[in-house]
Order: structure tokens, then sequence, then C-alpha cells
């Protein structure tokens, strides 16, 4: 089940790109109104969101493209003003894998997810990533570019779209979470000081001594738990993931807060992770997959050119011109 929610996802992909001429952007934009008339645009909303429509959810698109918000815009858009409206609650079973049971909401409960987009390798600001950033080649998904298929140079049928997260609980859920925000920096240059957080004796949970700095478990302050948001939060912590540690290892922020960071993909089933590719097929990814490259005792972010993260950095980046062969 899970592989032909992946597939849909795929699926929408095109249909949205073969619509509107690209991909659609992180950090998209959604035009709506306010109670008083006046006209805004909430930016913030995942890639996901416009590819409702092309997965049996245009009425669920429709009202929140129609959705008149109760107060004045926030500025901050709907991604953080936005957590009890309808538009954006209750289960949307083709973004969901039936082995995960934390994705199963209630119509007064935010949606979830366990299909996140894929940011490729790139690590530097892939919360909320543009195209001048440096790493802004790395991934088909940024900010304000509707890129199309045409920029994956290394062809569809080798560079990932989409893959699988575990959903959260609203708790302290070490499994499903971050790793401590304090102490972590620099992950652009040392991604493997995240793997420092985990606790292999304890199914891979975070060490007790590292504590979600920052983040309480109210419902409003989601971004410590991946899942949340389901398609209304462009941020790369709750429903993205990038191709820098293997599956079902860690993720962890760059800072006290979650704006940029190494999230990994994860899932419920025994050793590894799905993951959809641009050209519409789904591969069963193993947690054993290469991840760093020969010779490489660093890794660390590259701007162009081969990745430092393997097979699986390799199968992330869109225009790496690496070679697949561990």
């Amino acid at each position: 089940m899970c592989t032909n929610h992946l597939k849909q996802y795929a699926l929408a992909l095109h249909n949205y790109h073969d619509t509107a001429g690209g991909l659609p952007a992180l950090r998209g934009r959604v035009v709506n109104k306010d109670s008083t008339g006046a006209i805004g645009a909430y930016e913030g909303w995942a890639p996901t969101t416009f590819l409702l429509p092309f997965m049996e959810q245009e009425p669920r698109y429709e009202s929140i493209v129609n959705f008149v918000h109760p107060g004045s815009f926030p500025s901050a858009g709907c991604w953080r003003s936005c957590d009890d409206q309808p538009p954006i609650r209750g289960t949307i079973p083709t973004i969901c894998c039936p082995s995960d049971g934390n994705t199963k909401t209630k119509d007064i409960e935010m949606t979830r997810t366990n299909i996140v987009y894929s940011l490729g390798d790139a690590i530097n600001h892939n919360c909320n990533m543009t195209n001048s950033d440096p790493v802004g080649g790395r991934s088909a998904f940024i900010r304000d570019v509707w890129k199309n298929l045409a920029a994956i140079s290394d062809g569809t049928s080798n560079t990932i779209a989409a893959s699988e997260t575990k959903a959260a609980k609203i708790t302290n859920d070490r499994e499903a979470g971050l790793a401590s925000m304090n102490g972590i920096t620099s992950l652009d240059t040392n991604p493997r000081q995240c793997l420092d957080h985990l606790d292999l004796s304890n199914k891979k949970f975070y060490k007790s001594t590292y504590t979600y700095s920052g983040w309480s478990t109210t419902a409003t302050t989601y971004c410590a738990y991946r899942g949340y948001h389901a398609f209304y939060s462009f941020a790369v912590n709750p429903t993205g993931f990038c191709t820098v540690l293997p599956p079902n290892t860690a993720n962890c922020a760059n800072s006290t807060y979650a704006d940029w960071g190494v999230y990994s993909a994860s899932s419920r089933h025994s050793g590894g992770v799905n993951a959809a590719l641009f050209d519409g097929s789904v591969r069963f990814i193993s947690d054993t997959i290469d991840c760093i490259s020969n010779g490489i005792t660093t890794p660390k972010q590259v701007t162009s050119g081969p990745s430092d993260f393997g097979v699986w950095g390799a199968m992330g980046s869109i225009a790496g011109s690496e070679s697949l062969t561990p």
C-alpha cells in the first residue's frame, strides 16, 4: 500500500508538471481573503499542497484556496497560524502508510503524512532554499522557482522525488523527532555529528541527555515532530528529507530554531524505506545503502558535481553527474 501511495504521489507530480509547466515550488503561496475582505498571500505551503487536486483531494484544495481567515493576515504565513482551521484537519489516506498508526487523525486534528519530499543532498538552508543559495541546484524543490523535469540532468530514473517518514505522536517522541538543537552546528561540514545523538542500544532513539530545546509538546510548536502539518508546511523538518544520512537514522537541526539541518527518510518497515523516483517508479532503499563516497573521511555539503554522500546522495541530487554504482 505504501508503494502504491508513493506511485500516486509521483504521478501527481507529473500531472501537476504537465498542467503548470513545472514542479511545485518549496514555500509556495496561496492567495486568500481575510475577514475584512482584504486580499493577501499565505506563503509557506509545501509542494504537496499543490498536488492535492491530482490525488483526488480537489475539494480540500479548493477549501484552502477559498478559505477566509477569521482575522487579519499573519505576517508569518498560514503555516504558522492556521493549525486549527478545517482545510488542514483530518486524514488523507493517500499520503499515509497503513503500517504507521500515528497518521490517523480526527476531523479536529492536524493532518499528518508519511510521504515527504526530497531536498536531495542539500543541507544549507534547505528549509528555505532559494535559487541564489549555492546548493539550490541540488534539489528539484526550492523557494519561488518552479523547476521543470529538464532540470533533472541526472535523469528522472536516477533521482528521488519523495520517500517516507515515521510520523511522531504529540509527545517527546525521540524516534520520530529531532535531536537536541543545542550544540549541533555546522552540519554542512560535519553531518556525522548528528549520528552521535543516537542511542543505538534503545531502538535508535536519541540519547536521554539530549532534549528538544526550545519546543514544547503543544500542537502549535510542531517543528520537532516528523510528519506533522502534512501538506501545508514548507519546513523540511516535519515534511521533507535529504539524502545525507542513511534511512532510519537521525534528524538534527542546525540551531535552536530548526531552520535547516539533516533530516532522514524513515519508515516502520523492516530494513529500509520506499522511495519514489521522478520517472514514477518506486524502489525499496536499504538502511545499509552506500552513503559516503569512497575515500571521503569527512563528508560535507557540495554545491556542484558529485555528492559526498555516496549512492544515496547521488540518488538525491538532481544534477551531480554521479555514478550510481556502489
